[in-house]
């Protein structure tokens, strides 16, 4: 609401005598909450962002446990998939250690961030979530952490925009946040379009050989890919169980790439899963929140 239209609210309800408070004060309030360290800004080249990413988180997560809508959801199979990233063999596979998944021996807080392009042309977005309260993807229960002029989602683009969080990213994998008065780690969960994916993981996107970001499959059946089928299933495999893509997939790219100081040697081609460049953002792939196009792709009548 602009400040005449509450001026005009206020004089029809009594002014003075209403329980609403004049402009100076609406205006001194303002200037206080600005000065919380959840609502700095900071205006850089790539758009108008917030300065900390975990002061916001840890005000929402005050917020939810004061009020006691703080909800536990434990995220499921975790300590199978930790488990095996850990027995996982290959030296790639200790070469890299990727960030946003905390140790299964106590709960966590999961908090999804992600790129949201839409609304006026030429804007991005960057927004975050926390899981753990009803109804995280709600437009009041979401996060505006910076939004961004950007025409394209690419790799240039992507990296100006992230440069001033991917270090607050870090901290909060680092130090988590404080929850009824205990320190919990946070499981970080990414969920945008799939372009966005695409470019965050290196990934050559949907036209490649093996387009899922998540799961080992090929683009379509031939004669050549079917020994990539056999070695990594598919979508429309509906026997055993889901083949997910490991961290170490992209791991072996940044290895070829000399993007990290490590000591391994890089994969086979069909290890690599058409990743072709080092990504932007150090997280596991299945620590990806699927989109409802990525759910269905490959389904058919059979596995329906």
């Amino acid at each position: 609401m602009s400040n005449v239209g509450f001026n005009r609210w206020r004089l029809a309800l009594g002014g003075a005598a209403s329980s609403f408070c004049s402009l100076p004060i609406l205006r001194a309030e303002r200037c206080e909450l600005s000065a919380l360290p959840g609502k700095k800004v900071v205006v850089t080249g790539s758009g108008a962002q917030l300065v900390s990413l975990t002061a916001p988180i840890q005000e929402r997560m005050s917020a939810l446990c004061d009020g006691g809508l703080f909800m536990e959801r434990p995220a499921n199979a975790s300590a199978a998939l930790n488990d095996a990233a850990t027995a996982a063999p290959g030296v790639a596979a200790a070469a890299v250690a990727f960030p946003g998944s905390p140790a299964t021996s106590g709960p966590d807080e999961q908090v999804v961030v992600g790129l949201d392009k839409g609304g006026d042309p030429g804007k991005v977005k960057i927004v975050a979530s926390v899981i753990n309260q009803a109804h995280p993807n709600s437009p009041s229960n979401i996060i505006l952490v910076g939004i961004c002029p950007c025409d394209n989602e690419k790799d240039e683009a992507l990296a100006a925009m992230m440069e001033t969080h991917l270090p607050q990213i870090d901290a909060l994998l680092r130090d988590g946040v404080m929850v009824l008065g205990a320190r919990r780690p946070v499981r970080l969960m990414f969920g945008c379009d799939y372009d966005a994916q695409s470019c965050f993981l290196g990934h050559k996107g949907a036209t490649t050989t093996q387009p899922c970001l998540m799961y080992k499959r090929t683009r379509s059946p031939s004669v050549k890919k079917a020994l990539l089928d056999a070695t990594h299933g598919t979508l429309q495999d509906v026997s055993g169980s889901g083949n997910l893509r490991e961290g170490t997939h992209v791991a072996d790219r940044m290895v070829m790439d000399d993007a990290t100081r490590t000591i391994a040697m890089p994969g086979t081609p069909d290890h690599h899963c058409s990743v072709a460049r080092s990504f932007l953002l150090g997280i596991d792939p299945r620590q990806i929140v699927p989109i409802p196009l990525h759910t269905t792709q490959g389904m058919n009548h059979r596995l329906l």
